[in-house]
C-alpha cells in the first residue's frame, strides 16, 4: 500500500475521526437519557409508590376488558370476585357484580349488589348511577345505560357526563340527530367547569355530524327534452 501521506488520505482520517467522536457523544447522550429516566421511575416508585389499591383495580378492569373481549361475562364476574376478596369495600367491584349479574341473567345477585353499592356510595348517588351507566354502556346493555344516565339527570338535571352518556347510546344505536343534540347540550353545560368533557363533545358531534351529512340533496329528476314540432310540408308549385 503506498503511505498515507497524501491529502485525501488525510481527510478520510479526519472524517473517521468526527464521525467516532459524533457517535460517542450519541451513546453517551443516549445512556444518560436512559440513566435519568430510569431514576425517576425508581424515585417516583420508592417515594410515590401507587397505592395497593389503585394497582389492584388496574389489574381488576384488565382482566374484566379481557374477558369482555371474548363475550365471556361468568369469567368478568370471576376476575370481579377475586378483587373483591382484597377490597371488599370498593364500590366499582360492587357496580360491575351488578353489571355483569345482569348480563347473565341473575337479577337477584345484582340488586343485593346495587343495595350495598348505594350503601358505599351514599353521599356520591350521580355518580354511582354514572359508573353503573357507564359499565352498562360497555357490556351493551344500553336500555340499562339509558336507564342509569336517567336517574343521574333526576339528581343531578345539570350533570354534562350523563347528557354525554346518552349521547354515546343514541350513536350507538344510529340515532345521530338525537347524538348530535345530546352531545351539543353537553358542551354547553361542560364548556365553563369541565373543558375537558366540553372538547371531546364537540368532537364527537362533528364527526357525527360529518357521518350523518345533513347538507345531503335528493337526486334531481331529470326534465324529458322538449318535442321538437314537426315541419309542415313545402306546397308543391
Amino acid at each position: 500500500h503506498p503511505p498515507a501521506t497524501s491529502a485525501w488520505w488525510q481527510v478520510d482520517v479526519m472524517v473517521a475521526e468526527r464521525r467516532r467522536r459524533a457517535l460517542t457523544r450519541f451513546s453517551i447522550g443516549t445512556a444518560a437519557v436512559v440513566g435519568t429516566l430510569l431514576l425517576l421511575y425508581w424515585a417516583i416508585n420508592t417515594f410515590f409508590p401507587p397505592s395497593p389499591e389503585a394497582v389492584l383495580m388496574v389489574e381488576t378492569n384488565s382482566a374484566i376488558d379481557a374477558a369482555l373481549q371474548q363475550g365471556d361475562f361468568a369469567a368478568a364476574r370471576q376476575a370481579v370476585e377475586q378483587a373483591r376478596t382484597q377490597a371488599p369495600n370498593e364500590p366499582e367491584l360492587w357496580l360491575w357484580d351488578v353489571t355483569l349479574s345482569e348480563q347473565l341473567g341473575d337479577q337477584t345477585r345484582a340488586e343485593a349488589s346495587l343495595a350495598k353499592a348505594k350503601e358505599l356510595l351514599s353521599d356520591q348517588p350521580t355518580g354511582l348511577w354514572l359508573t353503573l351507566g357507564n359499565q352498562r354502556m360497555q357490556v351493551g346493555n344500553l336500555d340499562g345505560a339509558e336507564a342509569a344516565a336517567n336517574e343521574a339527570i333526576a339528581l343531578s338535571p345539570n350533570e354534562p357526563q350523563a347528557y354525554f352518556l346518552l349521547g354515546g347510546i343514541a350513536e350507538a344505536r344510529g340515532d345521530y340527530a338525537k347524538a348530535i343534540e345530546l352531545f351539543d347540550k353537553t358542551y354547553q353545560l361542560a364548556e365553563a367547569d369541565n373543558p375537558q368533557l366540553a372538547v371531546i363533545a364537540k368532537v364527537r358531534m362533528g364527526n357525527l355530524l360529518q357521518r350523518a351529512d345533513p347538507f345531503a340533496t335528493a337526486p334531481i329528476a331529470e326534465t324529458p327534452a322538449a318535442e321538437t314540432p314537426a315541419t309542415a310540408p313545402t306546397p308543391t308549385p
